[in-house]
């Protein structure tokens, strides 16, 4: 399966939004790196949990392929939609931090 050509700007698009909300909230800038560093740390950890997710619910998709369980497979199919809509969305944040970090590595240049 391939990316439809505005995907790539749909996500983008999302990113910056995250940057947006998240400099309106909090200022362009962190306190400093180690604060940056704090965040993104958070972030990344919550995106794999949310991933994490995805992947344990694919097991349990191939098991209902498997022994033809079609209602537990759906439910399954629609818990790994929900993680992967909270991964991508916690990408996007990290997205968002990796921004906020350059910008704040600029001004302590």
């Amino acid at each position: 399966m391939s990316f439809h050509e505005n995907t790539e700007l749909h996500i983008k698009s999302a990113c910056l939004f995250e940057l947006e909300q998240a400099e309106k909230k909090w200022g362009k800038t962190y306190h400093s790196l180690h604060e940056g560093w704090a965040v993104l740390k958070e972030e990344v950890e919550e995106a794999e949990l949310s991933f994490n997710g995805v992947k344990s619910q694919a097991s349990g998709v191939w098991l209902s392929v498997k022994g033809g369980d079609y209602a537990w497979g759906e439910t399954c199919l629609n818990s790994m939609q929900e993680n992967a809509i909270h991964a991508m969305k916690e990408l996007a944040q990290v997205w968002a931090v990796c921004e906020k970090m350059k910008k704040t590595a600029k001004k302590e240049e």
